[in-house]
């Protein structure tokens, strides 16, 4: 699991902000595709990225093999953007545990394919 930094949530602008991520892991660092398998936003939509079978781009060396890597959207060092609402996974009002995570219901689901 990585945060972004930047985009913040301020910064975010759903669609064109997944493709400047994708563009900038691409054309500045040299990466192959988008760093990450997916990118979960600050409104809990989850856009899938780098094909899921590859090695992520985001850690380098042995460190990523057979991993999944996933980018929560947003700078969540101190002091700047908190990582709540709907980035994180709904409360049983009954038990307290978690359930699905809202970024994950197929609703939410969009794809980076379609920006290339």
């Amino acid at each position: 699991m990585h945060h972004t930094f930047y985009p913040a949530h301020a910064d975010y602008r759903g669609e064109a902000s997944i493709e400047a991520m994708r563009r900038f892991h691409v054309e500045d660092r040299g990466f192959e595709d988008i760093a990450q398998h997916v990118s979960i936003a600050p409104d809990g939509r989850i856009w899938t990225g780098r094909d899921w079978n590859k090695t992520p781009a985001s850690v380098g060396g042995v460190l990523n093999r057979g991993v999944f890597m996933f980018e929560m959207i947003g700078n969540f060092d101190l002091g700047h953007d908190r990582l709540e609402g709907r980035q994180l996974p709904r409360r049983s009002r009954s038990s307290g545990s978690s359930s699905t995570p809202s970024a994950c219901r197929p609703r939410h689901c969009c794809s980076i394919a379609r920006c290339r």
